[in-house]
């Protein structure tokens, strides 16, 4: 086997091997679709929280004139901000719901006795390290979310996040983010 050994050569090869199962005359322009958040507020005298809210998955589309071919969800993220009043040490066990008007719900995050402090920056959901805190996502979920942004047009979404803290009086905001992929067409 012959060795590839000059800087363009290994460029020419990363770019063959790039360009492999990518369709360039598909899709030949991908954009960052516009992150869509989600942001879901407690303040509790007791332990006992909940909130919901909707977001229109077209959002992800703001800003966008191309013609879309495509959407590919890559990330989602949460932080969650505790105020003050609050225990910082605050473990937190529920879950966060997926609803659209014409499907049931889904579950799409479980924490038992997550510890706040884990998302006290944004951290992606996919993180393996935060099965170790008693946080997991259900990849049904994530398909449902898939499935979604390929309708067109894109549905509302609603959130629901319920449970019980470890501590009370519970105060503070989970801010959920979803970051997508969008493949174009380009346009005469």
């Amino acid at each position: 086997m012959k060795r590839v050994s000059s800087l363009p050569q290994i460029s020419a090869c990363i770019l063959l091997i790039l360009m492999a199962g990518c369709e360039i005359g598909t899709n030949p322009v991908i954009l960052d679709g516009s992150p869509v958040s989600v942001n879901l507020s407690v303040n509790q005298l007791t332990a006992f929280f909940g909130d919901s809210t909707s977001v229109s998955l077209s959002k992800v589309l703001a800003g966008l004139d191309n013609e879309v071919d495509s959407i590919r969800l890559f990330n989602i993220t949460l932080v969650i901000d505790s105020t003050t009043g609050m225990a910082p040490d605050t473990k937190l066990s529920g879950l966060f719901m997926l609803r659209t008007n014409n499907s049931g719900s889904d579950t799409l995050i479980t924490m038992n006795s997550t510890d706040i402090r884990s998302f006290a920056t944004e951290r992606s959901i996919f993180d393996p390290k935060l099965a170790d805190s008693g946080f997991t996502y259900r990849s049904t979920a994530i398909l449902t979310l898939h499935d979604l942004l390929r309708q067109t047009p894109q549905p509302t979404v609603f959130i629901a996040f319920g449970g019980v803290g470890s501590t009370a009086p519970l105060h503070f905001a989970a801010h959920l983010k979803l970051y997508t992929q969008v493949f174009t067409t380009i346009q005469n």
